[in-house]
């Protein structure tokens, strides 16, 4: 993937008008939405991001294979496993063929992986069982390794263990050093409560999903590496991504959660499915993907800051309610089918909207959707005559021959929706491999598209009220129905 701003520069707001067909100045007075949906994705705190720790009031353990030594009290081992019962900070390090069992009901346990591997064949390698919160420090310069095998033995109460690193409190990864997480059995990382990144370098490879929060997930730092077989990281809470580097190098979704918002660092997704999608919390069915529905004005996806590259065969980024772009730097090569969209969000009472910040959304024709007439910088949604190859270079080049904007899909496009802060009304020439084309940007919302989507910023329809013209599905899919989604039999989430 290649993709440049060229003359683009910082996001600045723009006066607010409608397509061609619009009263520009009813638009230019009309008081752009904001998101209303008030995140409850966990905050990080001071504590979330501290890596000290004091090494004489900790316990010691050294992992010997089959035994631990320990130094001090609070943890025992019995059998293949090093039970840890009370609150406190213990440093381990060594190798375990067995598990680490954190059970201190009401306290809270800072473990400290110093060159650790734990490998278990029929469990979780990490169970934290009971505990007010738990924190993991990987110490700088180690590296730490986390597996479990194909097939558990439940029994009890621990009866939905179902990842190699599995929590039943609130969980907070941070420090310098490297974890690697094998989930062989179904999930990688998977906490019960909420989830916060906030340092390190994080590998997981998964049979189903990377990282799984219920109540919600924050990534403020540390680089992760996943590949999923079904979701590379799903909350079913909101989710927030404020710093860090996230490479989602296979997946069926890439991120999937209630509410979204990232406004920083780095987002790499690689999705079979959607790339990302604001679904409303746990995957309940083919009624929450998208297409003909009724959307849900609560949720949104919202992204305000940092670099998001998105690679999909579904939707790029999906909302079943309201998608908001207002910064930040955002590619999309999207899907080649026209069942799908680069960009999608809910539909009767939902919005789509751009006040800032760089985007390039490729995909198929079909389904495109472009931004609402709300919006308050220019975008334009353009299908060319004919598709271009995948690895063709997208260009948007000024009247003075400036080009201000660039971007190489890695799959085949037609069509293709852009704005940034330095498009403005006049004429561009847009060029897609060799195929050049001339576009006027009358308006903040510039579009020649006829596409078979419905709603205010969807390909066609320009009513900005999100409402379906009269005739049933708008003259959309024959008999009625839209193309069957890739994935849409295979959502078998078990986060709840």
């Amino acid at each position: 993937m290649a993709a440049g701003l060229a003359g683009c520069t910082a996001a600045t707001n723009v006066n607010s008008s409608n397509d061609t067909t619009a009263d520009k100045s009813a638009a230019t007075s009309a008081v752009t939405a904001v998101n209303t949906s008030a995140s409850s994705a966990p905050e990080i705190s001071a504590a979330d991001k501290d890596v000290g720790y004091s090494e004489s009031d900790s316990v010691n353990i050294t992992l010997t294979g089959d035994g631990a030594d320990i130094e001090g009290e609070g943890a025992e081992y019995s059998d293949g496993r090093l039970s840890v019962t009370e609150g406190g900070t213990y440093v381990l390090t060594g190798e375990l063929n067995g598990q680490i069992y954190v059970k201190a009901k009401g306290s809270e346990v800072k473990l400290v992986l110093n060159g650790v591997t734990v490998t278990n064949d029929s469990h979780a390698a990490l169970f934290i069982d009971k505990a007010e919160k738990v924190t993991i420090t990987l110490n700088e310069g180690t590296e730490n390794t986390l597996s479990d095998g194909s097939s558990y033995t439940l029994e009890g109460d621990d009866d939905n263990t179902d990842a190699a690193l599995f929590s039943r409190a609130d969980l907070t990864i941070n420090g310098e050093g490297s974890l690697t997480v094998n989930g062989n059995y179904q999930h990688g990382i998977v906490t019960k409560d909420s989830l916060i990144v906030t340092g390190g370098n994080i590998t997981v490879t998964a049979v189903k999903d990377t990282i799984q929060a219920k109540d919600g997930a924050a990534i403020g730092g540390g680089k992760l590496d996943l590949t999923a077989g079904d979701d590379g990281i799903h909350s079913d809470g909101d989710l927030s991504i404020e710093g860090g580097e996230i490479n989602i190098l296979k997946s069926n979704e890439g991120i999937e959660g209630n509410n979204i918002t990232v406004s920083g660092d780095t987002v790499n997704v690689t999705a079979s499915d959607d790339g990302f999608n604001a679904a409303g919390g746990s995957d309940s069915g083919n009624d929450q993907r998208g297409g003909f529905t009724q959307g849900d004005p609560s949720i949104s996806l919202t992204i305000s800051g940092g670099t998001v590259n998105v690679n999909a065969d579904g939707d790029g980024i999906d909302s079943n309610g309201n998608l908001y772009i207002t910064g930040g730097t955002v590619y999309v090569s999207g899907p080649t089918n026209g069942g799908n969209g680069a960009l999608d969000y809910g539909d009767q009472g939902c919005t789509i909207e751009i006040s800032g910040g760089t985007v390039i959304a490729a995909g198929s024709v079909g389904m495109e959707v472009g931004f609402g007439e709300t919006s308050t910088q220019y975008s334009v949604l353009h299908n060319f005559d004919s598709a271009a190859a995948a690895g063709s270079e997208f260009t948007v080049t000024d009247s003075d021959g400036n080009v201000i904007m660039s971007f190489t899909p890695e799959k085949t496009y037609q069509s293709v929706l852009f704005s940034c802060a330095d498009l403005k009304e006049g004429t561009y020439t847009v060029t897609a491999g060799d195929t050049s084309e001339e576009v006027t940007v009358s308006s903040v919302v510039t579009s020649n598209s006829t596409g078979m989507g419905m709603g205010g910023g969807r390909g066609g329809f320009r009513g900005g009220d999100g409402q379906m013209p009269d005739g049933g599905n708008g003259g959309g899919f024959p008999g009625g129905d839209r193309p069957a989604r890739p994935g849409e039999d295979n959502n078998d989430n078990t986060a709840v």
